[in-house]
């Protein structure tokens, strides 16, 4: 939208949208559940949800600044698959996709040289960090086969979409909106109903 209209009118633009989707949640959302939002206790949490808008946006800039583009993540679960199928002997330079210069060095590089991989690391041990000052870490090794399928058929479908949709809701929408990118708005338009369908089907393999 940027190339086409020009930086500030997609900017306006993008801005009209959101405050018309905040308008719209505003007047259709559920009150009883906002008036139920528990309240801020420091670092325990829950956090405020425009601190953490503010944070997350924060955050996408440092990424630019810092590398050169915006932020992704599902490319640092793509590398660490191709890093494993070449542990067990598949050869990367039959890939049409792999055999690129940047990839290929990837390939063969440290996970740690990989900034992606970097950033992943760090929201995984964050989350986890979060969730143990927030009192809700509560790991449970108890599998069952359904959840089990469910988790693995959801995994399947998840990588495989942000593989073709280049990214995921961070590198697909947050990165593609922040950069005026139309892809951005499609995905969300795909993602919305596809998230809709996952929703319903989390009971058939009685996933919580």
């Amino acid at each position: 939208l940027g190339d086409m209209l020009g930086w500030p009118l997609a900017v306006a633009l993008q801005l009209g949208v959101f405050a018309l989707l905040w308008r719209a949640t505003r007047r259709w959302g559920n009150p009883d559940e906002a008036s139920t939002t528990q309240r801020y206790q420091g670092w325990r949490g829950p956090w405020p949800l425009f601190l953490t808008m503010f944070l997350v946006a924060l955050l996408n800039l440092a990424v630019l600044l810092q590398t050169g583009h915006p932020w992704v993540v599902t490319w640092a679960f793509t590398l660490w698959g191709a890093k494993m199928a070449a542990a067990l002997g598949w050869n990367a330079e039959n890939s049409s996709f792999w055999n690129d210069g940047y990839r290929l060095d990837q390939l063969h590089s440290s996970v740690f040289s990989d900034e992606t991989s970097v950033m992943n690391l760090a929201i995984i041990l964050g989350s986890l960090g979060a969730a143990a000052l927030a009192g809700e870490l509560k790991p449970n090794f108890r599998v069952t086969l359904l959840p089990l399928l469910g988790a693995l058929l959801g995994g399947l479908l998840m990588g495989y979409g942000s593989r073709i949709a280049y990214g995921c809701n961070i590198g697909a929408f947050l990165s593609g909106v922040s950069s005026t990118s139309l892809h951005g708005w499609l995905w969300i338009v795909a993602a919305l109903p596809g998230n809709w369908v996952g929703v319903r089907l989390r009971s058939m393999f009685r996933v919580e």
